[in-house]
């Protein structure tokens, strides 16, 4: 019997520019007292125009070129429907048929590792847990509700929790060096989700495990040890 890990990774990155996506409301989110950066457009009031943030769409196709991406010759922007309390107006502002840049790769331990795309949307807000007289609370700070966020998407071509580690840090290495970004995942500018299944081949005959997605990673070792208990459970 062949068992082969069968791994992609998506990776979310805040950009450090000095607006938010769509607004002109200050970007700065890490330790800033709760809803003090936010504006009609970023809460999703009524009659609110989003305008994109030139410089984060730049800096998502200079990033795509240092994957190696190919820049779309047009691109667009869809919203995509969820409920949940950190995102008021009900909808994320995304790109899914034609996002900025597409086709990349990248080497990591020797192996080529193919990037399907890397594209521009908006983060959401922050959900903050407290107990409050014995009660426990669930409150929404929309501060980063609206920061730029570039989603780079890989193929399933990572093989290891070791190989994932080392990607990540190639990507954090190329981020940093550009510029655009801390990548500090520990502060959250950097968040990371594994997909993961199994190849089983017996008896010439070959079989897939179902794929589990691991949500918001928050450390490079942290990514890892999900990693392999997910390989190990399956």
């Amino acid at each position: 019997m062949k068992i082969t890990p069968i791994i992609g990774l998506e990776v979310h990155v805040e950009l450090k520019t000095k607006s938010k996506m769509f607004c002109s409301c200050s970007a700065e989110h890490f330790h800033v007292d709760p809803n003090t950066h936010t504006c009609p457009t970023c809460l999703g009031l009524p009659g609110a125009l989003p305008v994109p943030n030139k410089t984060a769409c730049e800096w998502c196709i200079k990033l795509g070129l240092a994957l190696g991406c190919t820049p779309n010759e047009s691109s667009f922007f869809e919203r995509k429907n969820y409920f949940y309390p950190d995102l008021a107006k009900g909808y994320q502002l995304t790109q899914y048929e034609k996002p900025f840049v597409i086709n990349g790769k990248i080497t990591v331990d020797g192996q080529e590792i193919r990037i399907n795309r890397a594209h521009m949307e908006e983060d959401t807000g922050k959900s903050v847990h407290i107990i409050q007289n014995g009660e426990e609370l669930t409150l929404i700070d929309y501060n980063r509700c609206g920061v730029p966020l570039v989603e780079i998407v890989s193929e399933p071509d990572i093989t290891s929790a070791q190989m994932a580690k080392n990607y990540l840090l190639k990507i954090q290495q190329i981020i940093r060096y550009l510029g655009i970004s801390d990548a500090d995942i520990e502060k959250g500018s950097m968040r990371c989700e594994p997909t993961i299944n199994l190849k089983i081949e017996d008896n010439n005959q070959t079989f897939y495990t179902p794929l589990a997605e691991i949500k918001n990673v928050a450390s490079l070792t942290g990514v890892q040890s999900a990693i392999d208990f997910e390989l190990n459970r399956q």
